[in-house]
């Protein structure tokens, strides 16, 4: 019994739920099997499952809740359904993976399609945001099953490497530096703050703060015992470049931001910057850079110098740009190698099913996700309020 596969239903068919598919393919100790996928347009379903030769295709969520052959549902659809998804599959009994952000805030659920949830005071978005994720972390213990955060990079072997040096070094993080940048999402839904819960510090900035948190809770665990959390946040956003008057940069955001910048202030004092951003061209840029007293640890996931391309013209490789969100393959490229294993989806989906099969949390857990969003909602309401939002006592 020990060697049958996690037996993972599937909620979406885009970008990550693939990347996700790949990834319990890879799975060896134990193994995954995706048994089921249910799709907003049954027709993404079926070309997922017929490319991952998934056995059965439904028709939503709850015909596949409905299942008995499931011991897990992964979570890859846009964020609104989150929450209300984790909650039913968290209730039927299942461990649960959700993607990012865990939740956040969408405006009310009988809001007419084109209300701009954004302009809802927000105040009022961190309470309720903050309140969903407790939800699931809740229901998640009533149910005794495990409840995953879909962050990634924390599963890097990068991010695994740094940590071993901080170790090694008896090290304390005094400033990280953290980001997410690139052009801006093409996806319609990131547009608005009903369908995607913010925009930039959310879609982007989940990252880079996910992997802050991360590393002051493990350094926290490491010397003292207990995690160390954000005790404070200030932050600025904004929305520029979105009238479409030429340049590369996607545009047309509804009411949300393409652009943030924020500090958290740890509870121990130390302090941690992250900055996502939609006006980045030249592909996606994921950067760390890690200051203490005895080393200093600088990380650049996206523009290795493992592999460099130089093309005089674009059509040289055709197709799809060697990097993402690079809009040509005409110059300098930075290809990524491996990148189910350089930005952590091959480890992070072994460390689900290994959890659910020992019966532990994952090291991203449910309580990581809810962190990020209380860390990005006081951000907003900082950005808002043009003042500092204090959490929790420093010290």
């Amino acid at each position: 019994m020990r060697n049958e596969p996690v037996r993972i239903g599937l909620l979406g068919a885009g970008f990550a739920a693939a990347a996700h598919c790949q990834a319990y393919a890879d799975c060896i100790r134990p193994p995954a099997r995706v048994v089921a996928v249910a799709a907003r347009r049954r027709s993404s379903a079926e070309a997922l499952a017929s490319r991952f030769d998934i056995p059965a295709v439904v028709d939503d969520a709850e015909a596949l809740l409905a299942r008995d052959d499931l011991d897990a549902i992964d979570i890859c659809t846009p964020n609104r359904s989150h929450a209300p998804l984790a909650l039913a599959a968290l209730q039927s009994g299942r461990h649960v993976l959700v993607e990012k952000p865990l939740t956040g805030y969408f405006g009310p659920v009988d809001a007419p399609p084109e209300a701009r949830a954004g302009d809802a005071p927000r105040d009022v978005m961190l309470a309720e945001a903050v309140q969903s994720a407790a939800a699931l972390l809740a229901a998640a213990e009533r149910a005794g099953v495990q409840l995953a955060y879909g962050e990634n990079l924390v599963y890097s072997p990068v991010v695994r490497r740094v940590k071993e040096l901080l170790a090694q070094s008896d090290a304390r993080l005094l400033e990280i530096r953290a980001s997410e940048c690139h052009s801006g999402s093409h996806a319609a839904y990131a547009r608005r703050w009903r369908e995607a819960g913010g925009g930039a510090l959310l879609r982007l900035g989940s990252h880079p703060i996910g992997l802050a948190l991360h590393l002051k809770r493990a350094e926290g665990e490491r010397l003292d015992g207990k995690p160390i959390e954000v005790a404070a946040v200030s932050a600025e956003a904004a929305t520029l470049a979105n009238d479409g008057s030429g340049g590369y940069l996607v545009h047309g955001w509804e009411d949300v931001e393409n652009w943030s910048a924020t500090t958290l202030t740890f509870t121990d004092g130390s302090h941690a910057v992250c900055l996502a951003s939609d006006l980045a061209l030249g592909g996606v840029e994921d950067g760390l850079q890690l200051l203490t007293a005895r080393a200093r640890y600088n990380v650049n996931l996206s523009h290795s110098s493992l592999f460099q391309v130089y093309a005089p013209s674009g059509d040289i490789f055709g197709g799809a740009p060697l990097q993402e969100k690079s809009h040509t393959n005409a110059g300098w490229s930075f290809p990524e190698v491996d990148a189910a294993w350089l930005y952590g989806f091959r480890d992070e989906l072994q460390d689900f099913v290994a959890a659910i099969r020992a019966r532990r949390p994952p090291l991203a857990d449910g309580r990581l996700g809810h962190a990020v969003v209380e860390a990005i909602y006081a951000a907003y309401l900082s950005a808002a309020e043009g003042r500092r939002v204090t959490l929790r006592a420093v010290g």
